[in-house]
């Protein structure tokens, strides 16, 4: 018998494991994407999911801890691709930060490379490479792929 992917049979036990590829194959998930092997770039999730393996981790991390770090990383990502944090955005567009935030207010294009971004920023905090020379890191990608994805058909049909 299986409750939502996982066997009822197993719970109440020690054998019981959740890991990254269980978790996209029994319940379909988009939001993490494992990965495995000898050139294998490491597994990838959405940074709320993350956050809640590292408070499982490190249980004393406060839900505003974890905004934080969250929201810091984020603007590290904002500046690299749009050349300002949230809290520039919002100042300066105050009638349309009532209702969304920066990302909610850009295009295909930009929402691409803030993915694409997300993942490099993830590997070079693995690295452990210093949040400084991260932007700066960020923002030459974001600039090559702004000149490689501006041409793209596909990208620009989609729009």
């Amino acid at each position: 018998m299986k409750s939502d992917g996982i066997k009822i049979t197993e719970v109440p036990y020690n054998k019981f494991t959740m890991t990254p590829n269980r978790w996209k194959k029994d319940f379909n998930s988009i939001d993490i994407i494992p990965s495995s092997g000898k050139y294998s770039k490491g597994t990838f999730a959405h940074p709320d999911i993350s956050f809640e393996f590292a408070s499982y981790i490190t249980p004393t991390l406060s839900d505003s801890q974890k905004r934080f770090v969250y929201a810091e990383e984020a603007d590290v990502i904002n500046v690299a691709l749009f050349g300002m944090t949230a809290k520039e955005w919002r100042d300066n567009n105050p009638t349309l930060a009532n209702n969304g935030n920066i990302r909610d207010y850009t295009d295909l294009l930009h929402l691409v490379i803030l993915s694409n971004l997300e993942n490099i920023n993830a590997e070079l905090i693995g690295l452990g490479i210093p949040q400084t020379d991260r932007l700066i890191k960020l923002n030459n990608c974001a600039r090559r792929q702004m000149k490689l994805l501006n041409k793209n058909d596909s990208l620009i049909k989609l729009d």
